[in-house]
């Protein structure tokens, strides 16, 4: 509407200058514009005509930027603009026990700059953003009504002192807290309730109640309920009562029982009988999370497979549960080589192929040659881990090598094999065994000169 103002009254000055009447003119003379006078040509170092008052102070760029509640910051600054600050954090005291110290200087962007150089605008920013995330740490921690102020002064070193104080405000407690669904593990219920660790006059503390709930969904795996859920839990914040109530819901899925294993995927490097083999539980025993994790990681230890996947499935029966288990096949071949020469030993190269799946399952064929000028070597072993049981390993070599000293020349034939109960660091043993036999046919002469 100015706008539009201005507008209008501009037209009407120019509609008014050209009905204006200039003395000394008859009647339909028209005027002739004057001719302007000469204007010298600008100079392009001349200065600058001042600008007019617009009526309105420029900002000054030292001080602070932020909104009227914000922390005031030292104007006085460096010649770039910038200076040091520290940061200090006052009135946690009362609160050791809570990790909201721990917290805010693992998040804090103020914590970030800690003992560097910032300006004025950067230190409002993260002064700012620091007194919300105190916030919010406060409230995950059961104090819905604290507050955060936050000031800054100049040390006597020249750096900037950046406080940051708390009031936590009183906490918040649990004044009701009710579980349901756990009514279908029977005599359990009651311990499964206990495991949540959550009750009333608790405080309303995220992370108890977020921990409540991952342990007891980790609970019920580990003894039969391969399904169960636990929701989100849903609470509820009274500010006038400064309570909280807290309800969970929790479906069970039933308790089950091992089943059979399916495997699924593309080039399997070995069947569902051998995945049973490794496996340390046996159909029909209750479930148990424990072990299929185990399993999990004992297929990723045969270096077989790439990528694993084990998870239960609903079984045939209501009462059971299939593992179904998904393979992405891993690089089964090795090719190895090394050449090099030595004063003693001459010219040397060795050379090996490996594949670490030929006899399967997990039969591991290794072929080694040497070839030197003092020393001539072929071999070929053989590997199978896991052979008929968990953690047992077969071993099997047959070798044939010429070897050339300045003392001593040996010609031998070697032939070994053995098993052995290996612990791993999967699942260490109290006790281990290892059998086997081993043949040679040596033909060694000494060298005279």
């Amino acid at each position: 509407m100015f706008i539009l103002f201005q507008r209008q009254a501009l037209a009407a000055a120019l509609s008014l200058s050209s009905l204006m009447v200039v003395p000394g003119l008859a009647a339909g003379q028209e005027a002739v514009p004057a001719t302007p006078p000469a204007q010298a040509p600008l100079d392009p170092n001349s200065p600058m005509a001042e600008l007019p008052d617009i009526g309105i102070d420029w900002p000054d760029m030292g001080g602070s930027l932020g909104p009227p509640d914000a922390a005031p910051v030292a104007r006085e600054a460096d010649d770039d603009g910038e200076r040091r600050y520290t940061v200090s954090l006052e009135g946690l005291e009362k609160l050791n026990a809570l990790p909201v110290r721990d917290r805010f200087n693992a998040l804090s962007t103020l914590k970030q700059g800690d003992g560097k150089s910032a300006n004025s605008a950067q230190i409002d920013r993260r002064i700012r953003e620091d007194r919300d995330l105190l916030d919010s740490i406060l409230r995950a921690s059961g104090h819905y009504d604290a507050q955060v102020d936050a000031d800054v002064e100049t040390a006597a070193n020249g750096t900037l002192l950046v406080k940051l104080m708390v009031i936590p405000g009183p906490l918040y407690r649990f004044q009701s807290v009710t579980i349901e669904g756990l009514e279908t593990t029977g005599e359990k219920a009651t311990e499964f309730g206990t495991l949540f660790g959550v009750e009333n006059q608790d405080a309303v503390d995220a992370d108890d109640v977020l921990g409540g709930q991952a342990a007891l969904e980790r609970e019920l795996k580990l003894t039969g309920y391969p399904f169960a859920k636990v929701a989100e839990p849903d609470v509820t914040v009274d500010h006038e009562t400064r309570s909280g109530t807290l309800a969970l819901k929790v479906e069970t899925g039933g308790k089950r029982s091992f089943a059979a294993i399916r495997l699924t995927g593309e080039k399997l490097p070995f069947d569902a009988d051998h995945v049973a083999t490794i496996a340390r539980f046996e159909t029909g025993e209750a479930y148990d999370q424990a072990m299929v994790d185990d399993l999990k990681r004992a297929l990723i230890a045969t270096g077989l497979a790439g990528a694993v996947d084990v998870k239960p499935v609903p079984g045939a029966a209501p009462d059971a549960a299939d593992i179904a288990v998904s393979l992405e096949p891993a690089p089964l071949r090795t090719v190895a080589g090394e050449a090099g020469y030595g004063t003693g030993e001459g010219f040397r190269v060795e050379a090996s192929w490996t594949h670490r799946n030929l006899i399967r399952p997990e039969g591991a064929v290794t072929v080694r040659g040497v070839a030197g000028t003092r020393e001539q070597l072929a071999a070929l072993s053989l590997r199978r881990s896991n052979f008929r049981k968990r953690d047992h390993v077969l071993s099997a070599q047959v070798s044939a090598s010429n070897l050339n000293r300045n003392a001593f020349e040996a010609r031998t034939v070697a032939l070994k094999a053995g098993i052995e109960r290996q612990s791993t660091i999967i699942w260490q043993k109290r006790w281990t065994w290892s059998g086997g036999a081993e043949v040679l046919a040596s033909d060694e002469r000494d060298v005279t000169s």
